[in-house]
């Protein structure tokens, strides 16, 4: 009788503690806590990812605006020239760090138009199997075609008959005029060259 007695009483020693093991709840905080930790550091991690792309995303843009002003202020008709000079400037402003994926140059209705994309890698985002953040910029600068004017007051005192001054001063302004030779617009530059003398008397 004893050992069937020890035998009922495990069975419902075991029965017993199964039944407490269900009903019991002091680890359910620390269970959900774990299991939403990860999407909350992933949530704020993404924030912290995003941001710094966003902060590398400004200095691109600003590398950007630099190279479509050049290309747009470029004077020449090489257009291969207008983009290596644009291509220079804009790694010129550019943290190196920041991996550029592409560049290009266009003209777009009289506009230059410079695009680059870059990618960024992610810390947190990793977590998702996000690697980098792909992001892209755009900047168009309009060409001017506003006419220009350009007075050149040119120095022909006697002393620049001295030394071969006078020949000097032709060739500058001679490679000045260059400049402007077979440059866009060129038609609506003018160029007035004033000599003086002793002094230089304006009319109304």
């Amino acid at each position: 009788m004893t050992l069937r007695q020890n035998g009922m009483g495990s069975r419902r020693g075991v029965l017993g503690a199964m039944r407490r093991l269900a009903k019991a709840d002091a680890g359910n905080f620390g269970i959900i806590l774990g299991l939403s930790a990860v999407p909350l550091i992933v949530a704020i991690g993404g924030a912290i990812d995003y941001s710094n792309a966003l902060r590398e995303k400004a200095g691109v843009q600003a590398a950007a605006d630099a190279a479509a002003l050049s290309a747009a202020k470029f004077s020449g008709t090489d257009e291969k020239a207008r983009t290596a000079r644009a291509d220079m400037f804009f790694k010129a402003n550019l943290d190196a760090e920041i991996d550029i994926k592409s560049t290009s140059l266009k003209k777009v209705d009289g506009s230059w138009v410079y695009d680059a994309s870059f990618s960024m890698p992610t810390t947190f985002l990793g977590l998702m199997d996000v690697k980098k953040l792909d992001m892209s910029v755009q900047s168009a600068v309009k060409q001017s075609d506003t006419p220009l004017d350009i007075v050149l007051v040119l120095d022909s005192t006697g002393s620049m008959q001295n030394y071969g001054k006078m020949a000097q001063l032709q060739a500058a302004v001679q490679l000045f005029l260059d400049n402007f030779e077979d440059a866009a617009g060129a038609a609506k530059i003018q160029v007035a060259m004033i000599p003086f003398d002793t002094q230089i008397k304006i009319q109304n």
